[in-house]
C-alpha cells in the first residue's frame, strides 16, 4: 500500500548498445529517427525491398509485420552470438515462429554478413575481459569473469563477457 510498481522498456536500447559498442556503420545508422532496425534485418532476410516493407508495415500489411518480426527475432537473438540452432528454438518457443535449421543457418549467415562488425565486437570484448578478468558496463559497473577459458565453462564466459556489457548497461 501506497507504492506504485512500474516497468520501464527503452524501445531498442540493447540494439543500440551493441551498435555503439560494435561501431557497426550498418546498426549505427539504422539508430537514427525514422529507421526499423527490424524491418531491415526483415527485408536483408527475405531479400526484399527494405522501404517497402517499411511502407507496408506501416499499412498493417500482415505478410510485411512478419517479414518485420522475422528480422526482430534475428537481431534481438543474434546479437549475443547465438547459434544458427539455438535462433530456430527461439523462434519457435518465444515467437511462435516455426523455422526449420537450413532456414536458422541462413539468417544467421545473413546477420554476422549484415552487420559485419558486430563479431568482431564480440571477439574483441572476450579478449578484454580475458586480459582484465571482468567485463563493464557503460556505466561502469563491473562483474568479475575467471576461469578456466578452454574448459567446460568457456563459451559462458565468453557469451557473458559479450552480454553482460550490453543488458548490463540497459
Amino acid at each position: 500500500p501506497g507504492y506504485t510498481l512500474m516497468e520501464f522498456d527503452a524501445s531498442g536500447q540493447e540494439f543500440r548498445w551493441m551498435a555503439i559498442a560494435s561501431a557497426d556503420p550498418i546498426m549505427l545508422h539504422l539508430c537514427m529517427p525514422g529507421e526499423d532496425p527490424h524491418s531491415y534485418m526483415g527485408a536483408q532476410i527475405m531479400n526484399a525491398d527494405y522501404q517497402e516493407l517499411m511502407r507496408l508495415v506501416h499499412q498493417e500489411d500482415k505478410p510485411a509485420k512478419d517479414k518485420r518480426q522475422l528480422g526482430k527475432v534475428a537481431n534481438l537473438s543474434l546479437q549475443y552470438r547465438t547459434s544458427a540452432k539455438k535462433l530456430r528454438s527461439v523462434a519457435r518457443v518465444q515467437y511462435n515462429l516455426p523455422m526449420e535449421l537450413p532456414e536458422a543457418e541462413r539468417i544467421h549467415k545473413t546477420y554476422q554478413s549484415v552487420y559485419s562488425k558486430v563479431p568482431i565486437y564480440w571477439a574483441n570484448q572476450i579478449q578484454q575481459t580475458k586480459q582484465l578478468g571482468y567485463v563493464e558496463t557503460f556505466a561502469g559497473r563491473r562483474v568479475q569473469v575467471v576461469g578456466n577459458w578452454s574448459g567446460d565453462y568457456g563459451w559462458s564466459m565468453g557469451s557473458t563477457s559479450i552480454n553482460y556489457r550490453i543488458q548490463g548497461t540497459g
